[in-house]
Formats: C-alpha cells, structure tokens, sequence
C-alpha cells in the first residue's frame, strides 16, 4: 500500500530534526571531503558542481518551494495551482542535488510527486511541503558550514589599480633582447 502524505512528512521532520546538530553524511562526502559518488563535475572537480548543488538548495528552501508556499495565502491560488506550479519548479533542482550527492532531497521529492496529487486541501499541500523546506534550508546551512570558500583564493579579482599596471607592465619596451638568447 502506497505511503500516506502525512507519513512521508512525518518522516522528513524526523530527518530535520535528526540533522539540525548532526551535519549529514552526504553533506560531509560533498561539501567537505569532495566526494561525489556520480561523478558530477568538469575534469575530475568537484567544485562546479558543489556551486550548482549549493545553489539548488537554496533554491528549494528559500525561493521555489517556499514562494509555492507562499502563494497558498492567495485566495487566488488553488489547490491545483499550487501543486502544479510545485511539479513544475521543484523536481529538476531536486533531481540535480541527488545528482551531486545530497539524495536524501531527491528522494524526498519523489516521495512528495507520489502523493501530492492525493491532497485534498491547501493546507494538506502545506503541511506536506513545509516539512521539505526545513529539510532543504537545513542541508543550505550545512552546506555554508562546510563549502571550502577558500576555493577561489587564488582566482581574485582584478582592480582598476591593478588593470593599470597590468597595461604598464604589457607596454613595455619590446626592444629588449631576450634573456633566453
């Protein structure tokens, strides 16, 4: 028998609550060992695609899910509405996050597609969907904790002052001999 919605957000507010002082193990295989088990990632990195996952997650907590949410004030928003704009926003961030590694979301969200079509009210839809929420926004403040910001240290930006003798230093005399000569 298939699972009920308030089982499946029953069980993503145990796993919320099982990581707000526990970072979970994919987040510390991803985000602080660079260990991603599909390979995602240009030329054996990882960092491309930690960005894009960090991104994603982002997303889910704080914009698509939760402006979904948002909406269900709305009384111009129905039930319908909301489930189709969340079948539409959400499972392709989703399914990317459980690409780089954080399956646990993508999982999540295949639960929810199973039965968000059985909701009858917009409150079933929020009680459904904010459980997701606290779980993503969790993962993004995990994923803060240990995302390597050192990574683009030696990619700084260039500042004017610098641009200025960068040309300085590209115009001078080309009449120096070689010192390879």
């Amino acid at each position: 028998m298939a699972k009920k919605w308030q089982e499946i957000a029953k069980a993503i507010t145990k796993e919320y609550e099982s990581i707000l002082t526990v970072p979970p193990d994919a987040i510390l295989k991803v985000f602080k060992y660079d260990m991603i088990d599909s390979g995602a990632g240009s030329y054996n990195t990882t960092l491309n695609a930690q960005v894009y996952c960090a991104g994603d997650v982002r997303y889910l907590a704080f914009y698509g899910t939760t402006n979904i949410v948002y909406l269900a004030g709305d009384p111009a928003f129905e039930l319908e509405h909301l489930v189709s704009m969340y079948k539409q926003f959400v499972p392709i961030s989703a399914e990317f996050i459980g690409y780089c590694g954080l399956v646990s979301i993508y999982k999540w969200n295949l639960e929810i597609m199973e039965v968000i079509d059985t909701l009858k009210t917009k409150q079933d839809f929020i009680d459904l969907v904010c459980p997701y929420i606290q779980l993503a926004a969790t993962y993004n403040l995990w994923i803060q904790h240990y995302f390597q910001w050192n990574a683009g240290a030696n990619r700084r930006q260039v500042s004017a002052k610098d641009a200025a003798e960068i040309a300085r230093l590209a115009s001078l005399p080309k009449n120096v001999k070689s010192l390879r000569a």
